[in-house]
C-alpha cells in the first residue's frame, strides 16, 4: 500500500496502491527521543499525553492506522464528535436521512451566559472524547499505548496534523520504547 501525504492541507489520504502516489521515505522524517524521566505530574498524566507502537508493523500500514484513528476520532465531519452521541437521530417515514441536531449553537438557547458556560465546557469536553477514541481505535488495532511527557505529546502532535502523523507513524514503527506500557 502507498501513502499520498498531503502535507499542504495538513490531511492524509490512504489510497490504494498507484503508481502516482509519492511514498514516504521514514529515514527523511525527523522524530523526537522518546525517552525521558518521567515526573509526578507526567504519571498522573499519561490518560492525556501519550504515542503508540506495535511491534513488526510497516511505517506504511502504522500512517495507515493513524490517518484512519485519527479521521475516526475527529468525527465524521473533521470537526469533532457530536457531544451528544446517545440522542436518537430521528427519521421520518419516507424521509429516507436522519435529521442531526446542529449542536453549533446550543449554548445561545440560553442566552450570552449559556454560550459562554458551553464553550467553556464543550471545548475539553471534545478533547477528551478525541483522545479516548483514537485510544480505543489506535488500541483495537494491536499498538500498544506509552505515556509521554506534556512537553514529547506536544511535539509529536503540535503543528501541522500531516507531519504529525508522520512522525507518529515513525514512533509506531520503530525501535519499541524504553518506557513503561500502559493499560488500556
Amino acid at each position: 500500500m502507498t501513502i499520498l501525504v498531503s502535507i499542504t492541507t495538513g490531511s492524509i489520504s490512504p489510497l490504494a496502491a498507484q503508481d502516482t502516489a509519492a511514498k514516504v521515505d521514514p529515514a527523511t522524517i525527523i522524530a523526537p527521543d522518546t525517552r525521558f524521566t518521567p515526573t509526578a505530574d507526567d504519571v498522573g498524566s499519561y490518560w492525556k499525553y501519550f504515542f503508540f507502537h506495535k511491534e513488526g508493523v510497516s511505517f506504511d500500514r502504522a500512517l495507515t492506522d493513524i490517518a484512519e484513528c485519527d479521521r475516526y476520532s475527529n468525527g465524521p465531519n473533521g470537526e469533532g464528535q457530536d457531544i451528544f452521541p446517545l440522542l436518537p437521530k430521528f427519521v421520518a417515514l419516507g424521509e429516507g436521512k436522519a435529521r442531526v441536531r446542529d449542536n453549533s449553537t446550543a449554548g445561545w438557547q440560553y442566552g450570552l451566559v449559556g454560550a459562554l458556560i458551553d464553550s467553556a465546557i464543550s471545548g475539553p469536553m471534545l478533547r477528551k472524547l478525541r483522545m479516548a477514541s483514537t485510544r480505543k481505535c489506535m488500541e483495537f488495532k494491536g499498538y500498544v499505548r506509552y505515556g509521554a511527557s506534556k512537553a514529547l505529546w506536544e511535539e509529536l502532535n503540535g503543528g501541522d496534523p500531516g507531519k504529525s502523523a508522520l512522525v507518529r507513524a515513525k514512533i509506531a514503527s520503530g525501535p519499541a520504547p524504553t518506557a513503561e506500557r500502559q493499560l488500556p
